[in-house]
């Protein structure tokens, strides 16, 4: 998971990559008034991102999980 998340990160680059956690300028989101800086918490957007490869891990390493998985992941 870690090269995995590591190499989307840096496929989406230094700027690109910001859309992807939780960083918002002052005024860009009520609840955070005077933005915020977080390269731990992902956006919904970085969460998808993740939550695709956590599923791709399950499939290729074959785990008993994978039967709970719908065959094909539909994304919005």
């Amino acid at each position: 998971m870690h090269r995995k998340s590591e190499a989307v990160i840096k496929r989406y680059g230094v700027e690109g990559s910001r859309a992807l956690f939780l960083q918002l300028k002052p005024g860009e989101n009520a609840n955070y008034p005077n933005g915020i800086e977080d390269n731990t918490h992902f956006r919904p957007a970085g969460a998808e991102e993740m939550a695709k490869l956590a599923i791709e891990g399950i499939r290729e390493d074959k785990l008993k999980l994978k039967k709970y998985l719908k065959k094909t992941l539909s994304v919005k």
